[in-house]
């Protein structure tokens, strides 16, 4: 029986760690290069300029170019509809809000026309040890200001690689990290929703296992907006899961539930009041024939 392939596996990437992608070829490091103001040179200075940069390139053959579309931050927008979502009661009112700030988000996505260059170097398994700060070096004595790409610039770059993502602020390591908080023992009360089942409240522990044993594997969380997680399976149309629900232009695979957010970074029970409009939203179990089109997984990958 062939065994299915993680995300992981599927994307190549082993880790993480130290400001570096590591693969199952090596590593690789990602610098973004700011030049100085070429406006106020003369053309000869902006000559001058591009033929030292192009010696240092010359002089590396594992140094690589990349062009990489960038993004405008939208997050004070976000707050304003995600506000206006939990002081609104009239339902049309709210799915208004709910459109518009579906509609920031493909904005954000569809009409990001700014550019962005990095470097890549790429250490083989086989080179030995890098030295990076003998590269850093050469671009400064050029006159150049390098930055590496660690933390949450690094992510950042991968996910606009991987998912042309434009519309996340922030990205952790582990996916839904940012929901949990040390493995204290209480308990929060959730809707589960199951395939061909009603949705039902239940208590569920606090803790990454206790998550992670209510969706049957790795989680995804998605925010509704309106102070409510959704958690489902991150790999449940990957690994052949039982069609549960629609949300928006998709289909849930696999066991999810829903939980309140509390806007510190941290899962907290729901109120009466969201159990009941998401009972009702989720109330009739859903018929799919599994040749719907939004149940093939599938992963968009743009080569540099």
């Amino acid at each position: 029986m062939n065994r299915k392939k993680s995300t992981r596996q599927l994307i190549g990437i082993d880790d993480i760690k130290n400001g570096s992608v590591v693969t199952a070829d090596g590593e690789l490091a990602f610098y973004f290069v700011h030049p100085s103001n070429l406006n106020v040179l003369p053309e000869q200075g902006v000559r001058a300029k591009v033929q030292e940069l192009l010696g240092v390139l010359k002089g590396m053959a594992e140094l690589e170019l990349l062009a990489l579309d960038s993004k405008e931050s939208f997050q004070d927008n976000r707050q304003f509809y995600r506000q206006r979502l939990e002081e609104e009661d009239m339902p049309a009112i709210r799915g208004l809000l709910v459109q518009d700030r579906q509609h920031l988000d493909s904005v954000q996505t569809t009409m990001a026309s700014s550019r962005e260059f990095c470097f890549v170097l790429r250490r083989r398994k086989t080179d030995g040890a890098m030295n990076y700060a003998s590269l850093e070096q050469q671009f400064r004595d050029c006159g150049f200001t390098l930055q590496r790409a660690e933390g949450q610039r690094l992510l950042e770059l991968l996910a606009i690689y991987f998912e042309q993502d434009a519309t996340h602020e922030v990205f952790s390591f582990v996916d839904g990290a940012q929901w949990l908080t040390a493995e204290t023992r209480f308990e929060m009360r959730i809707l589960k929703v199951e395939p061909g089942k009603a949705p039902y409240a239940k208590e569920m522990e606090a803790g990454l296992k206790a998550i992670q044993r209510e969706v049957e594997g790795l989680f995804q969380p998605l925010s509704m907006g309106d102070g409510v997680i959704l958690c489902c399976n991150d790999e449940g149309k990957l690994n052949g899961m039982q069609p549960n629900r629609r949300l928006g232009d998709d289909i849930i695979c696999g066991p999810f539930f829903l939980v309140g957010d509390d806007h510190a970074g941290s899962f907290c029970s729901l109120t009466e009041e969201q159990i009941q409009r998401y009972t009702q939203v989720f109330q009739e179990p859903e018929q799919f024939t599994g040749q719907e089109p939004e149940l093939k997984p599938y992963m968009e990958l743009y080569m540099w």
